[in-house]
Order: structure tokens, then sequence, then C-alpha cells
């Protein structure tokens, strides 16, 4: 089955992504855990760095939703990964034990995020979207995903900075957390209102990141229409056309960006078997003579 460029172009973004997930992984595994800087993954471009990768994914998965076909069972898939993280890893390294990772965050928000999956529909009380529009690209449409486009990353900044304690609103806060003491640690915990001494080696709860999502949700409503100033569907990535890959016609380029779009069309794949060999490799290195 030939891929179009456009999503060619979204599994060479995940690929590049995942490659640079690979990298800080193996730093994280070179420096901190077999190594002796312990405060490696605290410092300020470490901690943008990891940022910058998990925000990569979140919105990348948020604007690859409504291209899934079974956005349910993706998300179940991710959910059970997932939980497969954290039995392997409270079993090889309990100190790194993740709880509600990334793959935890991923399949939530795609169960979440179900309904939107669907073809766009105007809100209650607004004009129906024309026959010959059924996504919603006009104004009215892209107006809304807009509306939802600012909302979520208002919401995301927002409880960001309220979660990490740099945004002064104890007073709120303090009362989310007394509401949240009053549910079972499976359920405060997804949420981000952790109980007192938790830990987990990877944690993203709902909030904020589930506003990152939508937000790439909205996002993919608010891509220009198929050959407008966009990539064409009806291309396969072997030959792409000059507007796929503008000026940058060398055959190393192509071959980068098919690379990186292979490793994103696996990446659950990569993500899950990654891990073992990059600690291996980073234990041999620290294993060799200085």
């Amino acid at each position: 089955m030939d891929i179009s460029p456009r999503i060619q172009t979204l599994d060479a973004l995940r690929g590049f992504a995942l490659l640079h997930m690979m990298a800080f992984h193996f730093c994280f595994d070179y420096f901190v855990l077999f190594g002796s800087w312990g405060d490696w993954h605290t410092r300020p471009l470490t901690l943008a760095w990891q940022q910058a990768i998990c925000c990569s994914f979140i919105l990348l998965a948020g604007y690859c939703h409504r291209l899934s076909r079974h956005p349910g069972k993706k998300g179940l898939i991710l959910s059970l990964a997932g939980l497969a993280i954290t039995v392997l890893t409270a079993w090889a390294i309990p100190s790194q034990t993740v709880i509600f990772g990334i793959l935890n965050l991923l399949g939530a928000s795609s169960l979440l995020a179900w309904p939107w999956g669907k073809p766009v529909t105007s809100p209650p009380g607004a004009a129906p979207l024309p026959a010959d529009d059924p996504e919603g690209k006009s104004t009215p449409g892209r107006l809304w995903a807009g509306t939802g486009l600012a909302a979520s990353l208002g919401l995301f900044l927002l409880f960001h900075q309220i979660l990490w304690y740099k945004l002064d609103l104890a007073w709120p806060l303090d009362r989310l957390r007394r509401q949240a003491a009053l549910l079972p640690d499976f359920l405060t915990i997804p949420l981000g209102f952790p109980p007192p001494g938790f830990s987990s080696g990877d944690y993203f709860p709902l909030l904020p990141w589930f506003f990152l999502y939508t937000a790439g949700l909205c996002l993919h409503h608010l891509r220009p229409p198929a050959g407008q100033g966009s990539l064409k569907p009806n291309q396969a990535p072997d030959s792409p056309s000059e507007e796929a890959v503008g000026s940058l016609k060398r055959p190393f380029y192509l071959y980068c960006v098919q690379t990186l779009a292979r490793m994103g069309r696996h990446s659950l794949l990569i993500y899950l078997l990654h891990q073992p060999f990059l600690a291996a490799a980073a234990w041999l290195l620290r294993c060799l003579p200085a």
C-alpha cells in the first residue's frame, strides 16, 4: 500500500523524535544508571531536551488521532503496553519503576478523545457544516478548531505551572489536593495528584498532558486541505514530487527521511525493545578501561 508524503512526513517526524528519545535514554543509562553523574537528568538543558521530546510525541499523537481507524483499539494497546512497562521496570529496576508513563498517557488520551476521532460536526446550536465540507474546513469549522487549540494550549500551560508549583495558586491547588485525597490512588495518580512519597521513573499524568494531546488534535483540523499548499495524498514516498521535497532533492536527504519514516511506523515496537540494548551498550562502555 502506498503511503502519501503527508503520512510519510508524520512518520519521519515521529522517527526523529524516537531517535532523540533513544539518545536521551542512552545518556541516562551511561551517566546516571551506570555512572556517577546522579543529577544529570535534573539539569536545565537535560530537562529542556526531555520535555521537547515528550511534547513532540504527545503533539504528534494528538495530530494523528483522527488518522487512526480504530482509536479505541489503539488506546487499549498503548495502555496494555504501558502496564507491561510498569511490570518490567518494577521487576528489573525497582528504584526506577514507571507508573503511568507516556504510553499510559497516550493510551488514556486516545480513549478519552475517541469521540473526536469521528468526522467533525457543528457544535450544538451552530449552523450545520455544508455537504461539500464534511470535515469542517470552512471558516466556522476552522474557527472552532482554532478556539480549541488556543484553549488546549492555555489549559496545558496553566496546569503545568500549577502542578509544578511555579504558579502561586496555593488555595485552589490545596483544595484540589484535598478533594483528590478522598479518591483511591489508582484514580489520583493518572489525574496528576499522586499520594505523598510517590515516585516514578517516567510520570505523565492527564493533567496537564492531555491538553497537549487535544492541542495536536485541533492542529490536525487546521491543516491545509490537500492540494492547497500541502502535500498531495496520492503520491508514493519512493517518488515524491518537487512539492514534497522542495529544493532538497538529494538522495541522501530522501534516504534519511525514508529511514526515519520506517522507524516512525514501528515506534511502539522500538519503544518497547530499545532500552535493554541501550542499557547493555552503556554498561559495556562503562566497563571499558579508561
